[in-house]
């Protein structure tokens, strides 16, 4: 059965492995060897998971005590993260993260939920009523990436 929780600061390592792990696998298909290479290597920097940790609503998913996915919110609704473990799709985790997230929105009275979601994402997206606003092309680290700006 999968638990959704609160993310604690001593389960970032894993976490980080897990966001590194899913994009070089399951981005593959949308994205390229450099951009796959440049989005991962995000894994890498701390700090800024850290900070996501203690200014965001982060849960993690957790099937036998093991984190098979997580997701973020920050306190006005934008969606900052959700990924689950290459081997765990299409099990419900992501729409049991989705579900709380979305809960957690409506707690705090955020009238709108948006984000920033990959070429992968977006049918997840599209199936849980979020409409596109634009697609757009963002750069980081100096790689442009196509992805697309939905709200709901």
């Amino acid at each position: 059965m999968i638990t959704i929780e609160t993310c604690k600061p001593e389960e970032l390592t894993e976490v980080r492995e897990l966001f590194r792990g899913t994009i070089q696998i399951v981005n593959t298909k949308d994205y390229d060897p450099q951009q796959i290479q440049v989005w991962s290597s995000a894994a890498d920097d701390i700090q800024k998971w850290e900070n996501l940790l203690a200014t965001q609503h982060f849960l993690v998913a957790k099937l036998d005590h093991q984190i098979v996915g997580f997701g973020t919110m920050t306190p006005n609704g934008y969606l900052d993260a959700m990924y689950v473990h290459a081997n765990y799709q299409r099990k419900g985790i992501a729409q049991a993260l989705l579900h709380d997230l979305l809960q957690y929105a409506q707690n705090q009275n955020i009238g709108t939920v948006w984000s920033d979601v990959s070429i992968t994402a977006r049918p997840f997206f599209d199936k849980n009523g979020f409409v596109v606003e634009r697609e757009q092309r963002k750069m980081y680290k100096e790689m442009v990436f196509v992805n697309y700006i939905v709200y709901k």
